[in-house]
């Protein structure tokens, strides 16, 4: 992956290819919540609801996280009134931010759900970044690609654009991180000739 994306954050959705049929599908993120006390193991273990998972910390220490896979079952977190105490539904939500922290040099998988309008496909997924995204574009050897169909217009009417002004765009962060060969005025054309013809398939 090319430099400049190297620890740059992420939303919680995602246009990805389908596994299945290879059309655009959406990814989201799986949100997790550190299991604080030895009598809650029980309920989190027999949850259908949420997936159980012991993993070490930053310091190589065992922790119990109970998973939950948003859109895997439910648009939205479910009313959940028998949760061991100190816990709320709320603790599972995506974050209010726009982006979450994500570093691309590590090659780490993610987990999460997919779910694909075109072949009907739902089910948990371990997402591998930026090779799965579905708005992504090749240019000698060099790969552009974007969060979803949202930010690839963006980039597209970026690239396009004269004065090329981030402060107007809402991924102006991600935009900061475009590697320069895609913005060099000889390869204006083929790229944004390449990033239309993406957008343009329908799926």
């Amino acid at each position: 992956m090319t430099l400049p994306y190297v620890h740059d954050p992420m939303p919680s959705v995602l246009s990805v290819q389908c596994p299945d049929c290879s059309h655009e599908a959406t990814f989201e993120f799986a949100e997790w919540v550190n299991i604080r006390l030895r009598k809650d193991l029980d309920y989190f273990q027999k949850s259908k609801l949420f997936e159980f998972k012991k993993m070490s910390d930053l310091d190589g220490q065992g922790v119990n996280r109970a998973y939950y896979y948003h859109n895997l079952t439910h648009h939205s977190l479910p009313d959940i009134s028998d949760l061991p105490d100190g816990y709320t539904v709320e603790d599972w939500q995506h974050s209010h931010h726009m982006y979450r922290p994500y570093n691309f040099d590590t090659g780490r998988i993610d987990a999460g759900s997919v779910v694909c309008a075109g072949c009907g496909l739902r089910r948990k997924h371990s997402l591998s970044w930026p090779s799965e995204a579905y708005f992504q574009i090749e240019y000698k050897r060099h790969i552009l690609w974007a969060f979803d169909r949202a930010s690839a217009v963006e980039l597209l009417d970026f690239i396009q654009s004269k004065d090329r002004n981030r402060s107007k765009y809402k991924y102006r962060h991600f935009l900061l991180k475009i590697p320069p060969q895609f913005l060099a005025k000889n390869t204006r054309n083929t790229v944004t000739k390449r990033l239309s013809a993406k957008l343009s398939v329908k799926t």
